[in-house]
């Protein structure tokens, strides 16, 4: 009777990866950048910004896609990082504001992180209030892929 074990070896797998070993408050605060950021303006329109491990970024907001590059600093005072974004292509088509226009240049703001999955961007290293606050996407890390490979192995000798 090989359903009972499969069973029981699903909850576990479920049980590993939903807790899983993988703390991210270790990480590094420029390793909490990287990946998909969210915004959602009043209108309902998603702005995602992507920020990845090799200095590169995109930007998707209903039609317009942008990449480019992006700087950013961990050391700082006050706990605000300067993150730098430079805009390299622009498809010109409408942003989540209505606006269809070609961009260009640097953008620059000040981060934050007050959660794992929050990150607070501000217009200057003095500002109080955030101007915005993103939240980051989630999904399925490959940190967790050893503990799948096992039980996709573990489940082929059950079958």
């Amino acid at each position: 009777m090989k359903t009972p074990k499969v069973f029981s070896f699903t909850i576990l797998l479920l049980v590993l990866i939903g807790c899983g070993s993988f703390n991210e408050s270790s990480i590094s605060v420029e390793k909490q950048l990287i990946g998909s950021w969210s915004y959602i303006y009043p209108n309902q329109c998603e702005e995602i910004n992507t920020f990845n491990s090799d200095g590169t970024w995109s930007q998707t907001a209903l039609d317009e896609i942008s990449s480019g590059t992006f700087e950013f600093v961990e050391d700082s005072a006050a706990g605000k990082h300067p993150l730098a974004v430079n805009i390299i292509e622009d498809n010109g088509l409408a942003d989540c504001q209505g606006e269809s226009k070609t961009k260009a240049g640097s953008v620059s703001v000040y981060a934050t992180f007050p959660t794992e999955k929050t990150m607070n961007w501000y217009l200057s290293a003095s500002d109080e209030s955030p101007a915005i606050t993103v939240t980051k996407k989630t999904w399925l890390g490959l940190h967790f892929m050893p503990a799948v490979m096992v039980g996709i192995g573990f489940l082929k000798e059950l079958i």
